[in-house]
């Protein structure tokens, strides 16, 4: 208890392991070593301590609601959702009108894209106490899920009013910030909530995308060295760094931190992502890496994908089909396979045989996230765009007002000429997400293409400040201003 006192969590773990193995029952050590582990950033041991208690608060007493409340919600911090939700029905059960307990189950529902059940729990929990955090928290989430950002700033305000340094508010009101394009308050809750949580490293590379726009070179990379001393054993810091770099073209210090990632621990995402920052002309460093994530984990799509794209950009199509249909033996019916060998097929000219991946994945979606995903892939590929049209029209009857879906499905209306219509998208998309760099520079290209030097210059002018990359992204696409 000093070493919590004085801030010295390493030392705090040693005493409490020690407390515990003069006496392994004793739950008020097994808490605290869980959050001086917390402390130290070691989630794992944390969450290994915070299960063991809970277990044995059930063993102890099966009919208190409390350790099923404890245990799910450490099931919903490690993202374990429909574990939670069984836990929370549990004590629900024993306890229904608790309103904790509804608000978190709430959360969980909200998690896990349930939102019309999530909405019922938050409403359920209100009614019982209309101060209660989670409620408002959970609310914004939702509402960052259906791409209703204002909407969620509002719920996370009310959040921090009742809870003023609740980092989760912070930080998920920096994200929703940034989506309206107050970049100056995204950037504000993003510095206070990592105060709060060193540990969210997502919101480093927040910032250095806000700066990077703001043509703040050296504030934006200060955030790659941030993110590693803030997490100095954490991999996906180092990941999170070597992207910052690699937007810089500091191709040395991004590679660098790619290795760091690798030595603490060899995980297929971090090969993936090097080999994505690889100069292109590498072509044994890229299919190295992508090797590496394979050996790892042989059904990683994300790597299969690019090994693919890879085969399928230096002319073998035939070999791209052939590495999507050996995956597909595996994992059959795979959505995300079935779509990259439909674009193989596609770009080869078997239009028949696209069709019917295409089909295939379709009848598998239910999420509008999924049927978005499909329409971009088509859109970017510049293939079977009636078809990535109908997938985004399906994305957009679920969840009308999400800006990246209306970005979307305005590359698709620009590549099949439907101008007036792109631009309409790309409207109403820049209304919701004003810094949306790809839907400025699509819009540039369609007034371009409308005869408009003035407009196009203008909208383009605006992406290429927030994203210095995005015409070169363009030109991959095959769409040139």
């Amino acid at each position: 208890m000093l070493a919590d006192v004085e801030h010295r969590p390493k030392d705090a773990v040693d005493a409490y392991t020690k407390a515990l193995q003069r006496e392994p029952d004793n739950n008020y050590a097994l808490e605290q070593r869980a959050a001086a582990y917390a402390a130290v950033g070691d989630s794992e041991h944390a969450n290994a301590d915070r299960a063991t208690k809970a277990a044995a608060a059930i063993a102890a007493n099966p009919e208190a609601s409390s350790p099923y409340l404890d245990r799910g919600n450490l099931m919903l911090d490690t993202m374990r959702f429909d574990e939670a939700i069984k836990d929370f029905d549990r004590a629900i059960a024993l306890d229904p009108k608790s309103a904790m307990t509804l608000a978190d189950r709430g959360m969980a529902r909200a998690w896990k894209g349930d939102l019309e059940a999530a909405a019922k729990d938050l409403d359920a929990a209100f009614a019982i106490d209309p101060k209660n955090v989670v409620v408002f928290r959970a609310r914004g989430l939702i509402a960052q899920q259906k791409g209703a950002s204002r909407d969620a700033i509002a719920a996370y305000t009310a959040a921090l009013q009742i809870e003023p340094s609740s980092g989760f508010a912070l930080g998920h009101r920096a994200e929703a910030a940034r989506a309206v394009g107050d970049n100056d308050a995204a950037l504000q809750d993003a510095s206070s909530a990592l105060k709060q949580q060193p540990g969210w490293i997502d919101l480093y590379l927040l910032r250095a995308n806000i700066l990077r726009s703001q043509g703040k070179q050296e504030e934006a990379l200060s955030e790659a060295a941030s993110v590693t001393a803030a997490n100095p054993d954490n991999s996906y810091a180092h990941v999170v760094a070597a992207n910052i770099y690699s937007a810089f073209h500091k191709d040395a210090e991004a590679m660098r931190s790619y290795d760091r990632a690798i030595a603490l621990k060899p995980e297929a995402y971090v090969y993936l992502n090097r080999s994505l920052r690889r100069p292109k002309a590498d072509l044994a460093g890229r299919r190295a890496d992508l090797d590496a994530a394979l050996k790892l984990d042989p059904r990683f799509v994300g790597a299969i994908a690019e090994k693919a794209n890879l085969q399928a950009d230096n002319g073998d199509l035939a070999g791209a089909v052939a590495t999507y249909s050996s995956a597909l033996e595996t994992s059959p019916g795979d959505i995300s396979l079935l779509m990259g060998r439909g674009i193989a097929y596609a770009r080869s000219g078997d239009s028949t045989r696209a069709e019917k991946d295409f089909a295939g994945a379709r009848v598998k979606v239910t999420e509008p996230v999924i049927f978005n995903n499909m329409c971009w892939s088509k859109a970017i590929a510049g293939v079977a765009l009636e078809s990535a049209l109908t997938d985004c029209n399906a994305a957009l009857a679920k969840a009308p007002e999400v800006a990246g879906y209306l970005d979307s499905r305005g590359l698709v209306l620009l590549r099949l000429g439907r101008l007036d219509d792109a631009i309409a998208d790309y409207d109403r998309a820049l209304s919701k997400s004003p810094n949306m760099p790809s839907s400025l520079f699509g819009r540039a290209v369609a007034w371009a293409r409308k005869g408009d030097r003035t407009k196009s210059d203008t909208d383009a002018a605006a992406a290429l400040k927030i994203d210095p990359d995005v015409r070169t992204d363009f030109e991959r696409y095959g769409v040139k201003l």
